[in-house]
């Protein structure tokens, strides 16, 4: 239970980076942001380690340092010094030297992620609950009858509502990868409803697309009911999620997008 609690989490984290978010949304959070840290850190070594600024002008008359020079750009916001300090006749030509660079960086940082973390924190309150998966299951192996059966209606649910929540884009390899899966998928679900008497051959469009309907993560979440509820168990709770599908079925010719439930 431990191996498959842990590949479940494993999936989990990967379709974080992966399966719930597009190319842009990618570059945004990763790429853009890295830069953007990768360039505050660039100016700020110099801004608080070395010299924030290093101001230009003429030739300083005598008794006048370029750290004074500096600071006077530095309070003035100037990046150029003017051509002659002392006195009332002086070129005002300076270029403005902009303070709070690394600030402002840091701000948009901070401004770029918050969609990641919102989209994230939707994502944490709409996922697989383990631990209460784990006590249902649990409770389903120690009692009978119709709490039993009310258990079972819970796990098969479960899995529904976070499927809701599953708004995957594919690259080609997960594609590919997926359609390899659903091969071992469509011979183990199909025995199941088999074994239960759920439908028969004038269902087998149904049975197709309620299998390609089911990512990954929801047949790995299926195994872990195989392996600690057994083929019967397990089967019941998959005879549930495909009644509740084949109650909302709508076919292809109708031209009306499936979905499970």
């Amino acid at each position: 239970m431990i191996h498959i609690l842990l590949e479940i989490l494993r999936s989990k984290l990967s379709s974080m980076s992966f399966g719930m978010d597009d190319r842009i949304d990618r570059l945004i959070r990763k790429t853009t942001i890295s830069m953007m840290i990768f360039g505050a850190l660039i100016i700020g070594s110099n801004r608080y380690f070395g010299s924030p600024i290093s101001c230009a002008t003429t030739e300083l008359p005598h008794g006048i340092s370029q750290h004074w020079v500096d600071t006077f750009c530095w309070i003035t916001d100037k990046k150029v010094a003017p051509i002659q300090i002392i006195g009332n006749n002086y070129s005002r030509m300076s270029t403005s030297y902009y303070q709070f660079t690394v600030e402002t960086l840091i701000l948009v940082i901070i401004v770029l992620s918050f969609p990641s973390y919102i989209w994230h924190a939707i994502l944490g309150k709409s996922g697989y609950k383990l631990k209460n998966i784990a006590s249902l299951i649990s409770a389903t192996k120690q009692t009978v009858g119709s709490q039993r059966m009310t258990n079972i209606k819970e796990l098969a649910c479960h899995i529904q509502i976070t499927r809701h929540y599953h708004r995957l884009h594919w690259t080609f390899d997960e594609d590919l990868q997926r359609r390899l899966s659903h091969l071992n998928a469509r011979s183990s679900l199909g025995h199941h409803l088999r074994a239960h008497d759920l439908y028969d051959m004038k269902d087998n469009a149904v049975v197709h697309d309620f299998i390609c309907k089911c990512p990954p993560d929801i047949i790995l979440m299926l195994r872990l009911y195989e392996v600690e509820l057994g083929n019967t168990l397990a089967g019941q709770v998959i005879g549930q999620l495909f009644m509740a599908f084949k109650k909302n079925y709508v076919s292809r010719e109708d031209s009306v997008a499936i979905e499970l439930p």
